[in-house]
């Protein structure tokens, strides 16, 4: 989806491929344990740590991704990044209608709850959902994007230079290439 946009994009595998970007994405697929398991056995924690929240480089966390800026999931029992004051709690299963299942696979209709740089040309906009847990935030300043599933949830998160969403932009048409486009142009 990036190079679709026009981005150069890498994955990086050591420390020092760090030094070669001016933003950083965190894509997460599959369970919280996972994800922080493999993030700390990578060698890249303390790393990615000091370029996010001490150089203040542009980070967006996706669906996993997003889950783990939070202090915990109730999915596991590793801890998170705790970058967002909050935790990733399951879906509210006697919160959902009878045709809301879990996981919450498909479109919603998001809602911007605070007005950030990336959500310039994002209004009526809607995005791929794939997720059985959700963020729930301490303070509503952390508050991005919300969603509608049985309840409204918090979609995206948003503190400074960290910013977190729990659709899928890659998977996202149009609306997902212009959240990545907006997100490549922040400086």
């Amino acid at each position: 989806m990036l190079e679709r946009i026009g981005v150069k994009a890498m994955a990086i595998n050591d420390i020092y491929g760090f030094n070669s970007c001016n933003k950083i994405i965190l894509p997460g697929m599959g369970s919280f344990d996972k994800c922080m398991i493999a993030l700390n056995q990578s060698g890249l924690r303390e790393e990615l740590e000091y370029q996010v929240q001490s150089l203040k480089k542009p980070f967006l966390g996706i669906c996993v991704g997003l889950q783990m800026l939070t202090r915990s999931s109730e999915e596991g029992v590793e801890k998170g990044l705790n970058w967002i004051n909050g935790e990733t709690v399951r879906f509210d299963r006697s919160r959902l209608t009878i045709n809301e299942k879990i996981p919450n696979m498909g479109w919603l209709d998001i809602h911007f709850a605070n007005k950030q740089l990336l959500s310039d040309n994002l209004q009526d906009s809607r995005f791929y959902f794939a997720h059985s847990y959700h963020v729930k935030v301490d303070k509503s300043e952390n508050e991005w994007i919300n969603a509608y599933y049985g309840y409204a949830f918090v979609a995206g998160v948003v503190s400074g230079n960290i910013y977190g969403v729990q659709f899928h932009p890659e998977k996202s048409h149009k609306f997902g290439m212009q959240l990545l486009k907006n997100f490549a142009e922040l400086t």
